[in-house]
């Protein structure tokens, strides 16, 4: 009998296979022999380090990714622990073609052909944006603490043993203790013992990549009294990945938890209940029907009873396809029996976006039947005042870093910035040059012309200074008439643009009073070097051009 149906689909080669997978992989791929000599390479690879892929087949892999000697150490070690353990996983620096430094993540692991090792695959990611959100949310932690102190919400800093590390006014005083009874201590006196399994199951789950949890917890008063807390935990990770620190907001949901807990075992009391619930409530079968709708639900979604009866819940309030899948998720996860929180932008009738926090649960009546109970609150106001909060932190942060006269960053700020970057510049080798610049004839326009007309002056060499440097490059006021510099560049292109500005400060004219001369000192990092050391270098040859008759650069 005639077959017309299909044949069988032939598989692909492995080979093939592999070569397919190794050329769509986003992250950078190279397939090395037995000695770290490249065979193989894939796009991404060589968008990251800047190569053609026929520069680099058959080159030793280090010599590719290493240009500056002191990684070579740290890379032959890496080679060693790899042929000891069979496999290696680290977050480093390398560089590209042109000797840019980028931070990566590598794993590498063999390649097996029949059970004999045929060299091994090398996979490199770009971590830098990574890093960056790291020493971001390390900065503004500290600039946040006199804020926090005011909020009206339970604040907790803590590590991941449980260890209090801060606790905000509105903490303290719902727990009935003081600040030194809250901090240094475990907290955990103050979960019910059978939560506290859960409370270190959900800190687990904390990943850089999955920073942040929100769930609840039963909490034990000093009184003996039991009730619920809501907490959104926020992961505070180090330089590899290690969990170090959570911080996390939380607020009393007891009158939450007793309305669902009466919501399930007393069905007679849910009518009254749902008619007269300040927040928006919805009964609905498991695929998400609308059953029933209580008035504040009508009212903060715009709809009358006759338009949401029978209607799908996500259609109705999240019908934009960039929230209706979410939306899908956790009206499925609450029809599985999950209880979910979550706080999510929805849509009314008229268009209009309106922030709202859900809370879904199962209900089950006594004849068998299972429907979706969500409740829905307001929560624009509150959203835009956490909006407003970040705006005043930004103001505050850029307040207390800025020189208020010039513009410029303050000294302050100059020197946090600059014990970085000379840390950085010691490990990694990288170039650090410093310029001290101080204006010879200053104080005779000062004399002449009187404070005002200095100010301005100041205003106007500062914004010289800041227009011709590049966005790697720091300028800060130093105090009184002297400024400073740093540039991640060798001594030679520092000078350069030293000279520069010398040069245009000669062509103001400062209001007919004539050009301000300026004498300029730059000295280059090493790596013994502190920040003070670094200062006094370039100070001392800022007075070197000064004993010589000044408007002059000298370098040391």
């Amino acid at each position: 009998m005639k077959n017309d149906g299909p044949g069988p689909v032939k598989a692909p080669e492995p080979e093939a296979l592999y070569r397919a997978l190794f050329e769509k992989s986003p992250e950078g791929l190279a397939h090395c022999d037995q000695h770290t000599r490249i065979l193989m390479v894939n796009d991404q690879f060589c968008l990251m380090f800047g190569y053609q892929r026929e520069e680099i087949i058959g080159r030793k892999l280090e010599d590719v990714v290493i240009k500056n000697a002191s990684f070579l150490d740290e890379a032959k070690n890496l080679d060693e622990e790899y042929l000891r353990s069979g496999i290696l996983q680290i977050e480093t620096v390398r560089q590209k073609k042109d000797g840019t430094s980028f931070p990566v993540s590598i794993f590498a692991s063999p390649v097996l052909a029949e059970h004999i090792q045929a060299g091994s695959l090398y996979i490199y990611r770009d971590i830098t944006d990574h890093r960056k959100r790291e020493n971001e949310i390390r900065a503004s932690e500290a600039k946040l603490r006199g804020i926090l102190e005011s909020h009206p919400e339970l604040i907790l800093r803590f590590t991941p043993d449980l260890v209090t590390t801060y606790a905000n006014k509105a903490y303290c005083e719902y727990h009935g203790i003081s600040f030194e009874e809250g901090v240094g201590r475990p907290f955990t006196d103050n979960i019910a013992p059978e939560h506290i399994p859960l409370v270190h199951a959900k800190l687990l789950a904390l990943t850089p990549e999955n920073s942040g949890v929100t769930g609840e917890e039963k909490v034990v008063m000093r009184s003996g009294e039991m009730r619920w807390q809501e907490w959104t935990d926020q992961g505070i990770f180090d330089e590899d990945g290690r969990l170090i620190e959570i911080q996390s907001v939380g607020r009393d949901i007891t009158d939450r938890k007793k309305l669902e807990e009466a919501l399930a075992f007393e069905r007679e009391s849910l009518d009254m209940l749902f008619q007269n619930a300040g927040e928006g409530i919805i009964l609905c079968e498991n695929d998400g029907t609308i059953v029933k709708a209580n008035p504040a639900f009508l009212q903060m979604f715009g709809y009358s009873l006759d338009e949401v009866i029978s209607r799908n819940i996500d259609d109705l309030v999240a019908p934009e396809p960039s929230l209706h899948e979410e939306a899908m998720a956790i009206t499925q996860a609450t029809a599985n029996g999950e209880h979910v929180a979550a706080e999510v932008s929805r849509q009314r009738k008229d268009g209009s976006s309106i922030e709202v926090s859900i809370l879904g649960v199962t209900v089950h009546m006594s004849e068998g039947a299972e429907f979706v109970y969500a409740i829905y609150r307001d929560i624009s106001e509150r959203k835009r005042a956490e909006q407003e909060l970040l705006r005043l932190n930004r103001e505050l942060f850029i307040s207390a870093t800025t020189d208020k006269l010039t513009g410029l960053i303050s000294r302050h700020h100059f020197e946090e910035i600059m014990q970085r970057e000379i840390a950085k510049s010691s490990r990694y080798g990288t170039p650090l040059s410093m310029i001290m610049i101080d204006l010879d004839s200053f104080k005779k326009l000062n004399d002449t012309c009187g404070h005002l007309a200095g100010d301005r002056a100041l205003k106007t060499i500062a914004g010289i200074i800041e227009d011709n440097i590049r966005a790697s490059d720091m300028a800060a006021r130093w105090g009184g008439d002297e400024f400073i510099l740093a540039s991640p560049t060798q001594i030679e292109h520092t000078a350069a643009l030293a000279e520069k500005i010398r040069q245009l400060l000669l062509s103001l004219t400062h209001e007919g009073f004539g050009p301000i001369k300026a004498s300029l000192g730059i000295s280059s990092c090493t790596k013994e070097d502190t920040i003070d050391s670094l200062t006094k270098r370039a100070d001392d040859s800022m007075y070197a051009a000064k004993r010589n008759g000044g408007n002059l650069v000298v370098s040391s």
